[in-house]
């Protein structure tokens, strides 16, 4: 009987030794033979996982190579094994992922596409000239989103994983990328074939360079826009000599009036706390304060004042969609003003409150959208009506940008699995 229950504790100790006893192996790239860090080996059937190392070392358990292996990375193709068939020190050859990317032509006058692949499905884009920056993710964007700099035919020139979950592209007025994921700051910079990163102060960005709108002979414009004040200014900052001055003050007039009278419904004592923080908060008297306290910017009745500036050749261009109308500046002085009527909506038609500047054609667009479907109008800066009118051939697109005479979007199709490409139109086919 004691033999019996040696026997039994003995058994007992080298099964699970032998579970807990590790084989590593050694992943490479076919053509290169060099070792493939960041590979994921999952185990079959079970949430059991492995990361390869720098040194494309992977370290198993006994127990993890009785059951199939998988093994995926952005850039291979993925392999599936069986964990029995690995021996101490293996190494396993993993294939590079080949993309087929259809190329198109420049001079193409229907609708073509910039960016299609069975393995990069796109989150955001940018165009810089000849090339194009991408946001893209394989399965999701919080387990492998990556940045993706693209040339204008289709071929992968860098990819680079982030790490994080992205949110957006940005670009300031100077031409700078910037990647803002959930919890930072990313600056993009691009040297030929390939982008780096360095991460950057958000909050510093926000003040510094968040309102930044363009540069103009040696000035540097910029607005004090905030989402809750139906008004904004727009100032000019002299690199030479260091000082600003405002030039424009914008409101939305209607909305302005009902935002301030909020504070004369308020009790005595919190008009008292309104004049108090008044003092302490820059651009806002008491009566802005009075309003936020009531909540009046979250309500139907309240809109924020709508004025994109432009620069076209030695002129700034104000789109004042509040009061309808349209400045020219040029010294950042007003030399000629006119009424807008573009973006008052036509029956089914709903002004979208944005405009689009393509900076090759010098072209101004307003967006609408009608039944799912965007439609670009031709901005006269003339005589403030519509020269032109473009439908977007596919329905429910998104980030819609214009360049060379181009629009850009992403779509993907309406209740399918299917993730969004970026597509182009030639928008000179407009009638």
């Amino acid at each position: 009987m004691i033999r019996i229950i040696i026997y039994v504790v003995i058994s007992a100790i080298l099964f699970s030794v032998q579970l807990n006893a590790q084989r590593s192996a050694v992943l490479v790239d076919q053509t290169s033979m060099e070792p493939i860090q960041g590979a994921h080996v999952m185990v079959e059937n079970s949430k059991i996982s492995f990361v390869s190392d720098a040194q494309g070392i992977v370290d198993f358990t006994a127990w993890s190579l009785r059951q199939n292996l998988i093994i995926t990375h952005l850039a291979y193709d993925t392999l599936r094994i069986a964990g029995y068939k690995l021996q101490s020190k293996s190494r396993i050859v993993l294939k590079p992922r080949l993309y087929e990317l259809q190329p198109f032509s420049l001079n193409a006058k229907s609708l073509e596409t910039v960016f299609h692949s069975n393995y990069h499905y796109v989150h955001d884009y940018e165009i810089l000239e000849d090339k194009l920056v991408l946001i893209t993710f394989n399965r999701s964007l919080k387990k492998d989103a990556a940045v993706v700099l693209c040339s204008i035919d289709q071929k992968i020139l860098f990819e680079m994983e982030i790490g994080a979950e992205p949110i957006d592209l940005l670009k300031d007025y100077k031409g700078e990328l910037f990647l803002k994921t959930k919890h930072s700051l990313f600056r993009l910079p691009i040297f030929g074939d390939s982008i780096g990163i360095e991460k950057v102060n958000a909050e510093e960005y926000q003040f510094r360079i968040n309102n930044c709108v363009d540069s103009l002979n040696n000035h540097v414009v910029f607005n004090d826009y905030q989402e809750y004040l139906p008004r904004m200014n727009y100032y000019a900052f002299d690199t030479h000599d260091s000082v600003f001055f405002k030039f424009k003050y914008l409101e939305n007039e209607a909305v302005n009036k009902m935002y301030r009278w909020e504070y004369y419904e308020l009790p005595l004592e919190e008009k008292r706390r309104a004049r108090e923080l008044a003092e302490l908060i820059p651009n806002m008297d008491k009566k802005d304060v009075g309003a936020v306290f009531t909540g009046f910017h979250k309500t139907m009745y309240y809109k924020p004042v709508s004025a994109p500036l432009f620069v076209l050749n030695d002129s700034l261009f104000i789109f004042d969609h509040s009061k309808s109308m349209l400045y020219k500046l040029k010294n950042f002085q007003t030399v000629d003003s006119l009424k807008i009527t573009y973006h008052k909506s036509e029956r089914y038609f709903r002004w979208k409150d944005k405009v689009l500047f393509d900076e090759a054609t010098r072209d101004f667009y307003g967006v609408f959208l009608k039944n799912g479907y965007y439609y670009l109008k031709g901005i006269s800066t003339e005589m403030g009506g519509v020269l032109s009118e473009f439908k977007i051939e596919k329905q429910f697109t998104e980030n819609l940008k214009v360049q060379n005479g181009y629009v850009y979007y992403l779509y993907k199709k309406a209740s399918s699995p299917e993730k969004p490409f970026l597509y182009r139109e030639l928008l000179s086919q407009s009638q």
